[in-house]
């Protein structure tokens, strides 16, 4: 009994953890796509743009994984 509840409390934490990562990486991500779709971006930036779109899709994804994984052991 003791290790499902702290099984449950680790499902539970990582739940906790997973949401609180989404938000911010969405709205990184999403204002890295605004940023790659100005016309007057500089090379330089444009760049910079893109490095962070890729990251936060990235870490957005394997988030989501640890997510899906979580439901499943549960």
């Amino acid at each position: 009994r003791k290790l499902d509840a702290l099984h449950q409390e680790k499902d539970d934490y990582i739940g906790i953890i997973v949401h609180d990562l989404k938000t911010p990486l969405n709205a990184v991500q999403g204002f890295s796509e605004l940023l790659l779709n100005e016309p007057c971006l500089d090379e330089q930036a444009r760049e910079f743009a893109e490095h962070i779109a890729t990251s936060s899709s990235s870490m957005l994804s394997q988030v989501e994984d640890l997510l899906k994984l979580t439901e499943m052991e549960s």
